[in-house]
């Protein structure tokens, strides 16, 4: 993985832009997205997800985001099957 800095003149922010790509695809182009490092005050070393037409479209997410939903959605599928295993128990009573 190598890694180029980004400016971005619209906004003012700038990245570091992995050359890797991920599975996350612009709404607009459908194009793979590519991950960044923010290099700005606010969020230093943050990634992020943008699409490589970004002039065109300003598609952006944070990858951390993305990683909380995962969890969250892993948390309630290990909850409910806990509860299916009580009610299970429960029923056999």
């Amino acid at each position: 993985m190598s890694r180029r800095s980004v400016k971005n003149a619209d906004e003012g922010s700038t990245a570091s832009r992995l050359t890797n790509t991920c599975t996350i695809r612009c709404k607009v182009h459908k194009a793979p997205c590519v991950i960044n490092a923010s290099r700005t005050s606010l969020n230093p070393g943050r990634m992020f997800y943008s699409c490589p037409y970004w002039k065109s479209c300003h598609f952006f997410r944070w990858v951390d985001d993305e990683l909380d939903s995962e969890s969250r959605v892993d948390g309630l599928m290990e909850e409910n099957h806990e509860l299916k295993l009580k009610l299970g128990d429960m029923e056999a009573l």
